[in-house]
């Protein structure tokens, strides 16, 4: 189903996908996946460029897919707080539409597809009461750069930092920010990263991966070969990552669930 979500003024466009019974769970035990896009992306590919409906039947699992503008998976500055949104306002409104979720910490987890997978991951770390496990595919933290170099469009004004002093300082600086966490004692979600050899991305997982690892973590890593053509945004390009991105759903589900 298509829904309609207004917070902050904001009218949030959110797709749910549940399983065909789905109103003959008990209350409180159904579980959920919810699904992260990529840039450019919004809701709404889930449901063309992926088989969710039929997984949620599957594997008996809700699939809750919210559009973030652009896939900007922080709070902005002067505009739309999304990490806020996703973390408090969208976690409260799902369970009180649909009570038959769980909001058990073993019963969430996270998927991203690239810039995504990013917020997958800061996301569950931010919020380890509510998500139990993340999945990434096609880690995407290529943002990064502009805002440790002090050239990125947002620091002049509009949304996300003042300065590159402020992001350093965030946990959208999500490299630092894992060693931060890490070093909290806090309760570790269970994490598993997938990439393609080819893509302009594979680095940037990769990347991520090891530094989990040196930091005592163990993620799963799983990659393939081949290369999508993303950055150029053509119709190929689309359709070659969202295959890679149902592929790795679908492998997501079967390690979550099994």
């Amino acid at each position: 189903m298509r829904m309609e979500v207004f917070v902050g003024g904001l009218s949030i466009t959110l797709h749910v996908f549940l399983p065909e019974d789905w109103r003959k769970n008990p209350p409180g035990e159904g579980k959920t996946l919810w699904l992260l896009h990529d840039k450019f992306d919004d809701s709404g590919d889930w449901q063309s460029y992926t088989g969710a409906e039929l997984y949620a039947t599957l594997y008996d699992t809700a699939l809750i897919a919210p559009s973030m503008n652009s896939a900007r998976y922080n709070n902005w500055q002067n505009g739309a707080q999304w990490e806020s949104y996703f973390l408090r306002d969208l976690w409260d409104y799902v369970h009180a539409m649909l009570p038959c979720l769980s909001t058990k910490r073993e019963d969430n987890a996270v998927f991203g597809l690239g810039r995504g997978a990013y917020g997958a991951l800061k996301f569950a770390l931010l919020a380890p009461e509510h998500y139990g496990s993340v999945f990434g595919a096609s880690y995407d933290d290529g943002f990064l750069k502009g805002n440790l170099e002090g050239t990125a469009h947002r620091f002049r004004g509009g949304s996300g930092y003042p300065s590159p002093e402020a992001f350093l300082q965030s946990p959208d600086n999500l490299r630092q920010y894992v060693e931060t966490y890490v070093q909290s004692g806090g309760e570790k979600p269970f994490v598993w990263l997938a990439a393609r050899t080819g893509d302009k991305t594979y680095s940037a997982g990769l990347t991520m991966k090891e530094r989990l690892y040196a930091l005592g973590y163990a993620p799963v890593w799983y990659e393939e070969d081949g290369a999508g053509s993303r950055p150029d945004h053509s119709s190929g390009g689309v359709f070659s990552d969202w295959a890679f991105g149902d592929r790795m759903l679908k492998k997501a589900l079967i390690a979550w669930r099994s």
